[in-house]
């Protein structure tokens, strides 16, 4: 996966997914992912150089999955028993300028642990269960910092493509109140830990278009 441009995410204590390529190709758009995850969870993410994505001109962003194994049906929006059969993350710069206190205080820790360009605000597409509402709701684990969004739900059918196509740009200034800033990176993700689920998931045809 590395010679490809993708790098892992992994955790301790934790059993990692394993990611494969299935297509192997040097733009992301002809890339397919294979994702198995067995009772594990980690995230595999393709980072961005600066200036390759331009949401002002580019602003939807485009991806088919489909999965086989087990439909992992649990509540996203609390810590905890949060499996899900995929996730797609967008993972936006840091802007001293839309900080709050408590984020500017604890960026230098943040930066000492993942870097200085350690990602201030995320919006993720999720396949998965609850809550069954089709709006917007906080990422647990980042307050609002991050919204999350479910698009597939796990009664969906096994070994079918499914496609998506959300408006990354108008999604963020929806949630946050002010344009995208530099998109750092692009990640996937599948959580079977809490519930000792097992399935494989694939993503393909991931491109960001200006309509």
């Amino acid at each position: 996966m590395k010679a490809t441009g993708w790098q892992e995410i992994t955790f301790d204590s934790l059993n990692a997914n394993h990611f494969t390529l299935v297509q192997t190709a040097s733009t992301l758009s002809e890339q397919e992912v294979r994702l198995t995850s067995d009772d594990s969870v980690s995230v595999a993410y393709f980072p961005f150089d600066k200036g390759a994505i331009n949401l002002a001109k580019t602003p939807y962003l485009a991806f088919e999955w489909k999965r086989y194994g087990d439909a992992v049906s649990t509540d996203l929006s609390k810590k905890g028993d949060d499996d899900r059969i995929l996730s797609v993350y967008l993972a936006f710069a840091y802007q001293p300028e839309r900080a709050s206190l408590k984020e500017k205080l604890g960026r230098p820790f943040l930066e000492a642990k993942q870097g200085k360009d350690a990602p201030a605000r995320l919006l993720t597409y999720l396949w998965g269960g609850r809550p069954a509402t089709d709006d917007w709701f906080e990422n647990p684990y980042t307050g609002k910092a991050g919204y999350m969004k479910i698009l597939s739900r796990p009664d969906e059918p096994e070994g079918v493509w499914l496609s998506h196509k959300v408006n990354v740009a108008a999604d963020f200034e929806a949630r946050f109140g002010y344009p995208p800033p530099r998109l750092l990176y692009i990640a996937v993700s599948a959580d079977t830990d809490d519930t000792k689920s097992s399935l494989t998931a694939h993503l393909r045809a991931i491109r960001f278009s200006a309509e």
